[in-house]
């Protein structure tokens, strides 16, 4: 090989390598939502002025959350009954009325998520011109795998507050 295709190929990797993405990026990507995946409500505490009490066993209840939405539906009380063909139209709407769904958009402020319903169960709980709601607040922390969600005043008991206790399903 005589040196003018020697240098011919030296500059030529020369220049790929500068044209190759450096493999360190001067700012890392930060690291993923934490709320981001598939949560099982595995605990719920209620308080109220008189009392507190903790369903360590609650109906089913799951949130959703992706990078920017987010899905929740959950049974708040006692198990709704199964439907047959002699079921009252009373049964029917104590079991909806003992049901909860939201979805839409969040965002996240420190410890804050406020919630954007789209589509909710509760007319109050979404605008009606159909643009995002003005908001649920949950405050948010972790325990150890656990996910902490404490709901807004606005939306628990008069004067109480109720807490969410979630496993990560995925």
């Amino acid at each position: 090989m005589n040196i003018h295709t020697f240098l011919t190929i030296f500059s030529a990797i020369v220049v790929l390598h500068g044209c190759v993405p450096n493999q360190q990026p001067d700012n890392p990507t930060p690291p993923q939502n934490p709320l981001v995946g598939a949560w099982l409500i595995t605990e719920t505490t209620v308080t109220t002025p008189e009392s507190t009490w903790t369903n360590e066993n609650p109906q089913p209840g799951v949130y959703l959350f992706t990078e920017r939405h987010f899905s929740n539906m959950l049974v708040p009380n006692e198990a709704r009954p199964l439907f047959d063909s002699e079921t009252t139209d009373a049964e029917k709407l104590a079991a909806y009325t003992n049901f909860i769904a939201d979805c839409g958009a969040y965002e996240v402020n420190g410890s804050v998520i406020v919630t954007h319903n789209i589509v909710a169960k509760l007319p109050r709980a979404m605008r009606p011109d159909r643009e995002l709601g003005s908001g649920i607040t949950y405050q948010f922390s972790f325990d150890g795998d656990s996910l902490l969600l404490t709901l807004d005043r606005a939306w628990a008991p008069p004067n109480g507050e109720i807490k969410y206790r979630l496993r990560r399903l995925e």
